[in-house]
């Protein structure tokens, strides 16, 4: 073998090492988004059942004083994983950016059938600057664009279900 031959492989080999890296690196933040998301859903679902059945119980006269602050940590929540899950799909686009690099590269030495499972990952082989891909809104009908909207919808729940309650309050004053 020639030494050039032998540079192409000891770069073919450290290629495919960095390219196993940057998969696992992918399902780490897809798996860590996920895991994310679904803390966030369930602590604001367990938090506006929480609020909505202290409403519920009859003769308890601290019920609005309780509730309106797990409507706003409710709130806080839906906020807090809406941001959380904005992040999380920045850092996993970031991860489908530099592995179609390191596909691109090992076209160049082999056979490598790239890694297309996603919309995702299919448009980022257009030519696409990093910052455009990575920072644009999540596509309709993706499972990320529906966790978005199910965040939003959760603030929109808790900020009404405050707004009750302040607008009851309010009323519940005036003879």
């Amino acid at each position: 073998m020639t030494q050039q031959s032998d540079n192409n492989q000891d770069e073919l080999k450290i290629l495919l090492e960095l390219y196993k890296i940057v998969v696992e690196e992918y399902r780490f933040q897809t798996n860590l988004n996920w895991d994310r998301s679904k803390f966030y859903v369930l602590l604001n679902s367990a938090l506006i059942t929480t609020s909505s059945g202290l409403l519920r119980l009859p003769g308890f006269k601290f019920a609005e004083f309780l509730t309106a602050p797990l409507y706003i940590l409710g709130l806080l929540a839906a906020w807090l994983g809406y941001q959380t899950l904005i992040k999380g799909i920045e850092y996993r686009r970031r991860v489908v950016f530099k592995k179609n690099q390191f596909e691109n590269k090992l076209i160049q030495y082999s056979d490598l059938v790239p890694i297309d499972t996603t919309a995702g990952m299919r448009e980022v082989r257009k030519s696409m600057e990093e910052e455009e891909f990575v920072n644009r809104p999540p596509r309709i009908g993706t499972i990320s664009y529906f966790l978005a909207s199910l965040f939003i919808l959760l603030m929109v729940i808790n900020g009404l279900a405050l707004s009750y309650l302040v607008y009851k309050e309010i009323f519940d004053r005036i003879p």
